[in-house]
């Protein structure tokens, strides 16, 4: 491993606008997600090469979760 990764946390919150999505883990491959969320299962025990690529998952997946509720009709318990 270079001197950046081990700068990097062995784990971290994801959250956004106050809400907590779940926890980012290291593992020797990556960061999994550990989702703190129902509407974040499907991404849970996802293994991301990197953090920043883990957040890009979780942000996306948050945009198409929202957009999905409103398509419905119903209100997004996201934000």
């Amino acid at each position: 491993m270079s001197d950046a990764n081990h700068s990097m946390p062995d784990r971290f919150v994801v959250r956004s606008a106050g809400e907590t999505f779940g926890t980012a883990v290291r593992k020797r491959d990556g960061y999994e997600f550990v989702s703190a969320d129902d509407d974040f299962a499907p991404l849970d025990g996802r293994i991301f090469p990197r953090a920043k690529s883990l957040v890009m998952e979780v942000t996306r997946h948050a945009q198409r979760s929202r957009r999905q509720a409103r398509l419905a009709g119903q209100p997004s318990g996201l934000w």
